[in-house]
């Protein structure tokens, strides 16, 4: 039997974080938190889906120390339709699915993570 993402969705999620969509960064940043929990199963493509089931990949680099999303970062504004700076809480349902439970506009530097740089 074949698994959607929609299927996935639907479940509680293992795990979550949160991070900032720059539009001049060319990558997001991943709490290291999260990466210490659930770094063993997370593939290199991760896939990203929003309330409207649209979905998008993104590469995640591998690095403990400093976690990055790189390529498919900068097209998640379109994807998404978000705004120029903006603030991603993201729920992980394994399997390397992630959906964005929710985001807001960047107003203040107190939205930034501390693990942010």
């Amino acid at each position: 039997m074949e698994t959607y993402y929609c299927d996935l969705i639907d479940v509680t999620p293992l795990g979550s974080f949160a991070t900032m969509f720059f539009s001049n960064q060319k990558f997001g940043e991943v709490d290291p938190n999260f990466i210490r929990e659930f770094g063993h199963e997370l593939p290199v493509e991760w896939r990203i889906m929003d309330y409207r089931f649209e979905h998008h990949i993104v590469t995640y680099n591998k690095d403990e120390i400093h976690p990055l999303l790189t390529d498919g970062w900068k097209e998640m504004r379109e994807v998404f339709d978000l705004h120029k700076n903006e603030e991603i809480h993201f729920a992980y349902h394994g399997q390397g699915l992630f959906g964005i439970t929710a985001s807001r506009r960047f107003e203040s530097e107190d939205q930034i993570p501390n693990y942010h740089s």
